[in-house]
């Protein structure tokens, strides 16, 4: 059976009517995600959190008119300061946290916002070794746009932070064998400049000083730092020696090398990292203490600071000491 030309023209029209019309159709049912699409990307509400900051001495007394100097990482401070403890050793920001769309720039179309208040500080006293110390606390405010699973979401609460700063004389720095007053020995001189330049870097090195940080004993001067934290997330898991080892005891033993030594009247340097482990099986457990300790002979580390010899080289003739 043969088609008229007529008709073919016929049936092309209806056809692209059809088309048209399942466009048109298909336009219309969109329109509501996209209102919906819309509805899901409004700002997350700013809010803040106050961090209370106290500074105490050794002797557990409030320390008065401590200046902290504030680095912003995530969120900011109102208002520029100054922030200067009182006569309780305290002073009180306001922070405002910063949310970061966690699913912008995604196909998601609910939104997570991650609140944050980040943040580092150092101390700065008359009379005391600078402090310094990291604050980071998050949280989520989360909005789901499908109304079967709205019990899923959740608004950030973000409580009041309190953080304790120990803070230590400059004479607490010397211990058994020095000599208090940097005028007297050129070797506690030396010693206080190392500990003012290096403290900087502790927290990259995931420590800080320990108290008494320096000691003398037959021409064997020992460096004292205190492990807080591993700052390289693959040496989470690792056993304490691995992880004080490479991730602090080596880049401070350079350290010494560059900045320390040599020193006349020192033939041997110890070098030790000390912490806190808790069994992974018993949470209520008291932490166990351990100790990393380096001896060389003050030329090995020159050498290893000067890259004469591999770290390989000087862990194979100076291992770490692991005590307990």
């Amino acid at each position: 059976m043969k088609h008229s030309p007529q008709g073919l023209g016929h049936f092309g029209k209806l056809f692209c009517g059809l088309l048209l019309l399942t466009v048109f159709c298909a336009g219309c049912a969109a329109a509501p995600e996209k209102a919906s699409l819309v509805k899901s990307l409004e700002k997350a509400p700013q809010m803040h959190q106050t961090v209370t900051l106290r500074a105490l001495d050794a002797r557990d007394r409030p320390v008065k008119g401590v200046s902290l100097l504030i680095e912003p990482i995530s969120g900011s401070p109102f208002g520029q300061g100054p922030f200067v403890t009182d006569q309780k050793g305290e002073v009180t920001l306001k922070w405002r946290a910063e949310a970061k769309d966690r699913t912008l720039g995604t196909k998601v179309r609910d939104r997570d916002y991650n609140y944050e208040t980040i943040f580092r500080f150092r101390t700065k006293a008359a009379g005391f070794a600078q402090y310094t110390d990291k604050v980071v606390y998050q949280d989520v405010r989360r909005r789901v746009v499908t109304p079967e699973l709205t019990m899923l979401n959740r608004d950030a609460t973000l409580p009041p932070i309190s953080r304790v700063m120990v803070l230590h004389r400059l004479k607490d720095i010397m211990g058994q064998g020095m000599e208090k007053d940097p005028d007297q020995s050129a070797l506690t001189a030396s010693c206080l400049a190392f500990f003012k330049e290096i403290q900087l870097s502790c927290p990259f090195l995931g420590v800080r000083f320990a108290w008494p940080s320096f000691s003398l004993k037959e021409k064997t001067l020992t460096v004292r730092f205190h492990f807080r934290q591993p700052t390289w997330g693959v040496l989470a898991k690792a056993p304490f020696l691995a992880q004080t080892t490479i991730n602090s005891a080596l880049p401070l033993a350079i350290a010494c090398g560059d900045d320390l030594l040599p020193l006349p009247e020192i033939e041997n340097l110890v070098l030790v990292i000390e912490g806190e482990i808790s069994p992974s099986d018993d949470p209520y457990a008291v932490p166990q203490r351990l100790e990393n300790r380096i001896s060389a002979p003050q030329k090995a580390f020159k050498a290893l600071a000067a890259g004469t010899i591999t770290p390989n080289d000087f862990l194979k003739e100076h291992p770490p000491v692991l005590l307990r």
